[in-house]
């Protein structure tokens, strides 16, 4: 995945519909350019196996807790098996893991369970650059595979006209 600037039309190979996620720095998510998830993993091959808290930690490195004992939660990490390679599912490469806000996490884990088809929306990319990932990825939100697909191809309809009318 190569990140391109935000807005450099001479270094775009594909149009910039293609682009359906922004490559952000660090916790303060800065955008620098765009990228396609494509490039990485399918966004509508995703299959639901688990979510876990991710903890904010203090300077010895142990999780930060409140006056009452209860640990801080930064964000959630939902872990995700590609349904094409789910028959390898030992296989790490074939995890992928999409942190998601604490407030917005919460909510969509109401009707969550494992095996929920889902597709991330507002897609971040930033480079740990660390030896246990490479890749954090961030996204807005989830949605249920189902009612993401009337947006789809009301995108792909948008997309054919606006080529339509490129070219007269």
């Amino acid at each position: 995945m190569l990140p391109l600037p935000m807005s450099d039309a001479k270094t775009d190979a594909l149009p910039e519909e293609e682009y359906d996620a922004v490559f952000v720095s660090g916790k303060n998510k800065t955008p620098h350019g765009r990228v396609r998830s494509a490039d990485a993993f399918d966004s509508h091959d995703l299959v639901l196996f688990r979510v876990t808290p991710n903890y904010k930690t203090d300077n010895p490195g142990e999780v930060a807790r409140d006056d009452y004992d209860e640990p801080f939660i930064s964000n959630y990490q939902f872990n995700f098996i590609q349904q094409s390679k789910s028959g390898d599912v030992g296989n790490d490469d074939n995890i992928v893991r999409i942190l998601v806000d604490p407030a917005e996490s919460e909510r969509l884990q109401a009707g969550l369970k494992p095996g929920d088809k889902l597709v991330p929306q507002g897609l971040k990319f930033a480079f740990a650059g660390n030896d246990a990932t490479d890749w954090t990825v961030y996204a807005d939100t989830l949605v249920s595979f189902h009612q993401e697909q009337p947006v789809c191809q009301h995108q792909i309809k948008v997309r054919q006209l606006n080529k339509t009318d490129k070219n007269k």
